[in-house]
């Protein structure tokens, strides 16, 4: 009777759900990210679509933040910075490509063990150059909403490793293009990158 009480209770705890205690994400941190950046470049004239190309990119970020722990959410702003370029892949305008990235997002996360499983949104900026304008009015300065998701994983207790999924969308309307008063583009890119970060 003794062995199969012991046998009954070792069963009941293994199918007991167990509960993982989060790691408290509160603070500053800071990293580097390296991405795969994919995504369409698309020209308009006077609303109609003109040409489409496919646009690649290996960039290189840096990263600065600031999470707050409110009971089993974590929030808090993120900036982001970027100066690889993203260009067209097949045969089109060389000049039309995205030198520099800016982002500024907000996270909302939910701990679990050393995990952060979060979601993301915020508005992204970028430097554009296109082919046939003036280098005089370059670069053009474009703007766009971004979102996506990621997690980030506790590997000590100042260092943290993580991935990020994002799409964002750069855009110049009619009468950003010098020299094209009737065009418009946009660049839609979806990057994955793989972070490495430091609470401070």
């Amino acid at each position: 009777m003794r062995r199969l009480t012991g046998l009954f209770l070792a069963v009941a705890l293994a199918a007991s759900p167990v509960v993982a205690v989060a790691e408290d994400w509160t603070g500053t941190y800071g990293g580097v990210g390296l991405a795969s950046a994919s995504g369409t470049h698309s020209e308009y004239e006077a609303g109609s679509l003109e040409y489409s190309y496919t646009l690649g990119g290996k960039p290189r970020e840096v990263l600065l933040g600031y999470a707050r722990q409110i009971g089993r959410l974590v929030v808090g702003p993120e900036i982001s910075y970027s100066n690889s370029t993203v260009a067209i892949t097949e045969e089109g305008p060389e000049e039309n490509y995205n030198d520099r990235r800016f982002d500024i997002k907000a996270r909302i996360g939910y701990p679990s063990g050393k995990a952060l499983f979060y979601v993301t949104a915020g508005k992204s900026f970028g430097d554009i150059y296109y082919a046939g304008v003036d280098q005089s009015y370059e670069p053009l300065k474009a703007s766009g909403i971004s979102y996506g998701i990621g997690a980030d994983y506790m590997i000590s207790k100042n260092w943290f490793f993580g991935a990020e999924v994002l799409k964002k969308s750069l855009k110049l309307g009619v009468g950003d293009i010098p020299g094209y008063e009737l065009w418009s583009a946009n660049w839609e890119m979806k990057s994955v990158t793989l972070r490495l970060g430091m609470r401070f």
